[in-house]
């Protein structure tokens, strides 16, 4: 999570994208098909502006 808000506090782009599990929340690469902590394929993306 702390990485996440660096990226975003301190970004040069307009936006950021986080790909993250739907069930636990943790934070996920965007190629990642499944939650390597709970095994939920649900992975969602969040386009930070």
């Amino acid at each position: 999570m702390r990485d996440v808000l660096k990226t975003v506090l301190f970004q040069r782009s307009n936006s950021t994208v986080v790909d993250e599990c739907r069930r636990c929340g943790t934070t996920v690469g965007s190629t990642a098909s499944d939650c390597p902590e709970c095994d939920c394929e649900e992975i969602v993306s969040y386009t930070i502006q």
